[in-house]
């Protein structure tokens, strides 16, 4: 299932250029596993202001944007040796979406 919170739901949209050896551009298992610690265990069904310490009270508004923002470290410096995360993408619905391609440096 994909991971959802307070009724979106986010999944990595890109991981970067499949291994020609696996066929994958990241081991299954483990970016399952980091997208349910990183993801789904701090964010699925919760109210984000009051589970997340860094959007409750005078912190930052829990917009896709910003959840997509708080997020991206924490998938990205997790993920398996050889993955390099390229995009993030929130799901509010079926068609509203924001795609966050990462920092820009």
């Amino acid at each position: 299932p994909k991971p959802s919170c307070d009724g979106r739901s986010a999944r990595p949209s890109d991981l970067g250029t499949i291994d020609t050896t696996t066929g994958f551009s990241v081991d299954l298992a483990r970016l399952d596993e980091v997208l349910h610690r990183e993801v789904l265990a701090p964010l699925d069904h919760q109210h984000i202001n009051h589970a997340i310490a860094d959007f409750g009270a005078g912190g930052l508004v829990p917009t896709c944007e910003n959840i997509l923002l708080w997020l991206w470290p924490r998938v990205a410096r997790e993920l398996p040796q050889g993955a390099t995360l390229i995009r993030l993408r929130l799901r509010e619905d079926d068609n509203l979406y924001v795609d966050y391609p990462g920092p820009t440096e």
